[in-house]
């Protein structure tokens, strides 16, 4: 499959769309990560680098918790972070949706 190619590291497509590095400014970035993850290997490669990127990983927050590249989307410490991202940056939620915002 030509995307298992496209997406290993230092693949011309990676290149082309990363040259400039991945991030932009006045984006505010958040990863999500679990170090049981068995398809995005190592869990480390999900990490950004920059001054607006926050880089959690799950097992940091929620010692114990064996999620791995299928079930993490759709784990409740997963969505906790996520409405904790959006909380934290209103221009992530625009439109002041309260069913976005953690409570």
């Amino acid at each position: 499959a030509p995307a298992i190619y496209q997406q290993s590291a230092g693949s011309p497509f990676q290149d082309e769309i990363y040259g400039n590095g991945d991030t932009r400014p006045g984006v505010l970035y958040t990863t999500i990560s679990t170090i049981y993850d068995e398809v995005a290997t190592p869990y480390t490669n999900n990490a950004l680098d920059g001054p607006n990127v926050t880089n959690i990983i799950l097992q940091d927050r929620y010692p114990g918790q064996i999620l791995g590249h299928l079930n993490v989307v759709t784990a409740p410490q997963t969505w906790a972070v996520v409405l904790e991202a959006l909380a934290a940056n209103p221009a992530a939620n625009p439109l002041g949706h309260q069913d976005l915002v953690a409570a």
